[in-house]
């Protein structure tokens, strides 16, 4: 399983996006993907970073899409949505069902399957999980098809890790955990909760009032590539040496 993208949500599209080009020592791809546009009433840019991960900056283009209902209760930025790359769709949808997670959307669009699931039944952040046909896997079919997005020194570094906040860290990542197939980790002592997603990347839940989708961590691609931090799009986003352990 690979965490392949974050999105973040904004009235400020512009200039959002401008200031995570700067920061990510990327490039936007202007994305006109005739799918999810129209399915969801957005318009979107693709940041590519390293290791074929990715930051996406949308805006709502009609009032009663959801991301303009989020941004009402959130805010002009925030983070909106996780994306896992899954080996096995069938079998993430299994096991979602079992605990009693309900799938929001179900779309697909260039040799993918992507699944949205319901927010309220995942600690109140929403996921995507999306598999990639064979014929796909060395491209990412929210970029279009060229593979170069998928470069692995693009951009300052990969994305590597993700905070949430949500009220009880414990059951949350519990939920994330038995509806992926992935192992967790519990600090009870501070009161976290971190989901292995691979020997690379993690998702780590913290105890909060909000149901947030609050930081996120770039591993850099290079030891001499200095520390760097900044709030971008409501999240705050840290760059991190490739031996820190997150």
């Amino acid at each position: 399983m690979f965490l392949r993208q974050i999105a973040l949500a904004t009235s400020e599209q512009s200039q959002v996006a401008a200031a995570f080009e700067k920061f990510g020592r990327t490039k936007r791809v202007f994305s006109a993907d005739p799918i999810v546009g129209p399915l969801f009433g957005i318009s979107h840019q693709m940041l590519p970073l390293s290791g074929g991960t990715f930051v996406e900056v949308l805006s709502p283009v009609r009032d009663n899409a959801p991301v303009a209902k989020f941004l009402k209760t959130r805010g002009p930025s925030a983070g909106f949505l996780l994306m896992l790359q899954v080996p096995d769709q069938e079998e993430v949808k299994r096991r979602m069902a079992q605990i009693g997670v309900r799938i929001g959307n179900s779309f697909g669009h260039d040799g993918a399957k992507a699944v949205h699931w319901h927010p309220q039944d995942l600690g109140g952040i929403l996921l995507e999980t999306t598999e990639v046909t064979p014929e796909s896997k060395d491209t990412w079919p929210w970029v279009g098809p060229d593979s170069n997005w998928m470069d692995k020194n693009l951009g300052v570094g990969m994305l590597c890790g993700i905070q949430l906040t949500v009220p009880d860290p414990s059951s949350t990542c519990s939920k994330w955990a038995q509806g992926l197939g992935l192992p967790m980790q519990i600090d009870r002592q501070h009161n976290t909760a971190t989901l292995s997603v691979n020997k690379q990347q993690t998702i780590k839940f913290v105890r909060g009032t909000n149901h947030a989708f609050t930081n996120a961590t770039i591993i850099a691609a290079t030891p001499t590539t200095p520390h760097d931090e900044a709030v971008i799009g409501g999240v705050h986003f840290a760059v991190l040496s490739p031996t820190a352990k997150l």
